[in-house]
C-alpha cells in the first residue's frame, strides 16, 4: 500500500504567547498539520488527551501529534498518541536550521530560547511515523511513558539535566529507510549534538 498525504499549516488546536495553558480529555482525529502545537507559553499542562485515527484510517496527524517550542514549565502526562505522521511528542524550536527559519522565526526575550523544565510522564505512545519522542529541551524528566512501533527511535534527546526513568520501548527504528545506519534500527534512546545546545 501507499499513502500520500498533504502537510500544510492547518494545526488541529494551536496556542502561542500566554500563561497557564491546560488542555484535558482533548481528542484530536486528524489533522493536516500538528494534531496540539504550543508556543511561546509558560505553564503548560497537557493531560490525559487523545491524538488518534478516525477509525478505518491510518493516520491521526500528518505532523507531530503534540508540538511544543520555546515554552516553561510543561507537563505532558497520561495521553495516548496513536499513528502521528512524525514525531508523536516534539518539543524543540522550528527557528532551527535553514529550514525551520525560513517558516517561523523565534520569539525573542523574553521567552526562552529552548524549552525549560519539562516532564513527560505516563504517555502510551504507538505507531509514530517518526519519533516517539523528540526533546530539546533544559531540565526535563522523561518518565514512565510506553513507546510502541515508532519508525525512528523510541526518545531523541538534546539538552542537559535530562532525567530518563523507567520507560518502555518495543519495535523502534523499524523505518527501511534507515536500514543502511546501523545505529538508526532497534534505539530506544539517543542523546543527539543535532542542535547547538
Amino acid at each position: 500500500p501507499i499513502v500520500v498525504w498533504l502537510r500544510s499549516g492547518l494545526d488541529g488546536f494551536c496556542f502561542e504567547e500566554g500563561e497557564q495553558l491546560e488542555l484535558e480529555n482533548l481528542s484530536v482525529e486528524a489533522v493536516p498539520h500538528y494534531a496540539i502545537k504550543v508556543r511561546g507559553v509558560e505553564q503548560v499542562s497537557i493531560k490525559a488527551c487523545e491524538v488518534a485515527p478516525m477509525p478505518g484510517a491510518m493516520l491521526s496527524s500528518s505532523a507531530d501529534g503534540i508540538d511544543i517550542q520555546q515554552s516553561r514549565n510543561i507537563r505532558i502526562q497520561d495521553c495516548r498518541l496513536v499513528g502521528t505522521g512524525d514525531d508523536a511528542i516534539s518539543l524543540l524550536n522550528h527557528g532551527h536550521g535553514a529550514n525551520g527559519e525560513q517558516h517561523e522565526a523565534k520569539f525573542p526575550p523574553p521567552y526562552p530560547e529552548t524549552n525549560e523544565r519539562v516532564l513527560i510522564r505516563n504517555n502510551h505512545i504507538e505507531g509514530g511515523n517518526r519519533n516517539g519522542i523528540l526533546l530539546l529541551a533544559h531540565d526535563a524528566e522523561v518518565i514512565g511513558n510506553k513507546i510502541l512501533h515508532t519508525r525512528q527511535y523510541g526518545l531523541k534527546f538534546t539538552g542537559d539535566r535530562t532525567l530518563i526513568e523507567a520507560n518502555t520501548f518495543r519495535e523502534v527504528g523499524t523505518f527501511a529507510a534507515y536500514r543502511h545506519i546501523t545505529d538508526e534500527l532497534n534505539t530506544g534512546i539517543i542523546g543527539s549534538d543535532e542542535w547547538v545546545q
